[in-house]
């Protein structure tokens, strides 16, 4: 019979990560919750970031979709489990990947990210036309 059940990991943060419910209320009491808080992009770590530019972001706030764009493709680590954005400029000159990489320009979910770290839509990828589509946009 399960008496108690402790959860010790959700996604990225652990049990060593949490506040404790007195020292919140302490805090919210005094107006100092702010030291608890992890930007919206601590939550979204297993998706892929796509950074945008100034025109992207104006697009992606009206509904409309972003293309794939080929200076700045997916470089996925199979051997790790996760995606992540890299600007082909900023790759090693070398004659070809690793074999436990492959440069593509797709994947399921992923986030705007803006120049300045915010994160501006959570983004689907539709791989018949190569482009992101907004899912939930963030205001401004």
């Amino acid at each position: 019979m399960l008496i108690q059940l402790t959860r010790l990991r959700s996604g990225q943060f652990t049990v060593e990560d949490a506040s404790d419910l007195y020292e919140l209320i302490a805090d919210a009491a005094t107006g100092d919750l702010a030291r608890h808080l992890h930007p919206l992009r601590a939550a979204l770590y297993d998706l892929t970031a796509v950074p945008v530019d100034a025109a992207a972001s104006q697009r992606l706030q009206h509904g409309q979709a972003i293309p794939c764009t080929e200076n700045t493709q997916m470089t996925a680590d199979w051997n790790r489990g996760f995606s992540r954005f890299v600007d082909q400029r900023e790759k090693p000159a070398e004659a070809s990947n690793p074999p436990s990489q492959q440069t593509i320009c797709r994947a399921d979910v992923g986030y705007a990210l803006e120049a300045d770290g915010t994160v501006r839509a959570i983004l689907t990828y539709d791989a018949a036309t190569s482009l992101w589509r907004p899912h939930k946009v963030f205001a401004t």
